[in-house]
C-alpha cells in the first residue's frame, strides 16, 4: 500500500458492516488518494474502519511510513450502532495487527475530523 504524504494523498482500505449482518464487516473501498480518496467512500449513515497509510517526516531529512486505525462514526448513526462499535474496536485493532504494522488508532466523528493535522499530532503524542 503506498504512503501517503503530509498533504493526504495515500493508501487506504476502509471497512463497513455488512448490510443485514450487524457484526460482519467487509471492505467498502480502497484507493491510493488518501483523505480524498476516504472521504468519498465514507458517509454520515454509517460506522467505517479505515487502515490508512501515510508518510511522517520526522525531520528535513528522514521522512517515516506510519499507518493508523480510523475509527469513523458518522453523524447520522443510531446510540445503539455507537455503543456496539465501541466493542468492536479491539478485535479489528487485533485482525489489523494480524496483517500488517499498525501505529497508532484514531477517531473521527466528522468529516472535518479527517485532516492530516488532526492525524499527525494524533502520532506524535
Amino acid at each position: 500500500m503506498k504512503a501517503a504524504s503530509a498533504h493526504g494523498s495515500g493508501g487506504f482500505a476502509a471497512f463497513r458492516y455488512v448490510e443485514g449482518k450487524r457484526d460482519d464487516v467487509a471492505l467498502a473501498g480502497q484507493g491510493t488518494d488518501g483523505l480524498d480518496g476516504i472521504r468519498r467512500v465514507l458517509n454520515e449513515d454509517e460506522i467505517f474502519y479505515v487502515y490508512f497509510v501515510f508518510s511522517g517526516a520526522t525531520d528535513r531529512v528522514q521522512k517515516l511510513e506510519k499507518s493508523i486505525l480510523m475509527t469513523y462514526v458518522g453523524e447520522n448513526v443510531t446510540a445503539l450502532k455507537k455503543a456496539r462499535s465501541s466493542g468492536h474496536r479491539e478485535p479489528m485493532k487485533e485482525w489489523v495487527l494480524s496483517h500488517v504494522q499498525m501505529h497508532s488508532q484514531y477517531q473521527a466523528n466528522s468529516m472535518a475530523d479527517l485532516n492530516m493535522d488532526s492525524i499527525l499530532f494524533k502520532i506524535r503524542s
